[in-house]
């Protein structure tokens, strides 16, 4: 809106201003009462407010009236470019990535691991950014079929509303931070041997992080390594032990089965291996 100092408005003659604006032809538009008096005060604070509208309105010429709108609507796209905190930008690439083209999909393959178990999935992108997973036909144990937790592993690979940065306290803070506040916890468990230092991890089966994890134990021997899964397999693996002297992964061979008896223990459930379990029960279902 149109800022006018109020002082101008005080030798305005309102019963010229009705008569102007009873005799206009057709509709009027005006922000003001000094709008519709087009007074020299008036016009002189608008040249000293706009100095480009001025002109432009004082001596309309096609060039100027151009320019001027070539430049709103090129504030007006960069303008939408801004994200809604006023720090997000649409740019080009610098150096275009390989194989990516703007609005074509491209897939990667994958794993969505679950309790130490590595089911393969294919990624699709758009962009780089990941849109949907699905089953990986070429994988050895999936052969194409996903379950809904590798569906809701797409959260992992791409969550807008995860942290973008190191926090403490629900505040923002940053990694040198971080190691500043961890370098009296270092020097005390050098000195202890790691005692009462625990590590709270999920099954793992990656041959790196087992390694990693094997440096730190050796480096803190009083280190305390604690592994907890989302439904525990400790009863499958002592029935395995009892039936084999050792704690054994069960593969069943449907094909090779007449008959299957499941003492609570739903094969087809939900877990890790639920899904090279079922592609494997509806094949042996078919062949039967």
């Amino acid at each position: 809106m149109l800022r006018v100092p109020p002082l101008m408005r005080a030798d305005l003659d309102l019963a010229a201003l009705r008569a102007r604006l009873a005799g206009g032809d057709g509709p009027a538009f005006w922000r003001s009462l000094d709008a519709v008096a087009d007074t020299p005060e008036f016009r002189a604070y608008i040249a000293e407010e706009f100095p480009a509208a001025a002109r432009l309105a004082a001596a309309p010429e096609r060039r100027g009236f151009l320019k001027l709108m070539a430049a709103s609507f090129a504030l007006a796209g960069l303008s939408a470019c801004d994200g809604f905190d006023g720090r997000r930008h649409e740019l080009p690439y610098v150096n275009q990535p390989e194989r990516i083209l703007p609005g074509a999909s491209l897939s990667y393959a994958s794993c969505a691991v679950f309790d130490g178990f590595a089911n393969g999935v294919l990624v699709t992108t758009r962009n780089g950014r990941p849109l949907k997973i699905e089953g990986n036909p070429d994988h050895p144990w999936t052969r194409g079929g996903t379950d809904v937790l590798g569906q809701a592993s797409i959260l992992g690979l791409y969550d807008p509303f995860r942290s973008q940065a190191v926090q403490h306290l629900g505040r923002p803070s940053s990694w040198a931070a971080f190691r500043g506040a961890m370098a009296g916890f270092l020097a005390a468990w050098r000195e202890s041997g790691g005692r009462g230092l625990a590590l709270l991890t999920g099954p793992i089966t990656s041959p790196a992080l087992a390694a990693e994890i094997a440096r730190i134990r050796a480096a803190y021997p009083g280190l305390r390594w604690f592994s907890s899964a989302g439904v525990p397999r400790d009863t499958l693996y002592e029935g395995a032990r009892q039936a084999y002297g050792r704690p054994l992964e069960t593969l069943p061979r449907f094909e090779r089965a007449r008959a299957i008896v499941s003492l609570d223990g739903d094969f087809l459930d939900l877990g890790p291996g639920q899904v090279g379990l079922s592609r494997r029960w509806i094949e042996a279902r078919r062949a039967a």
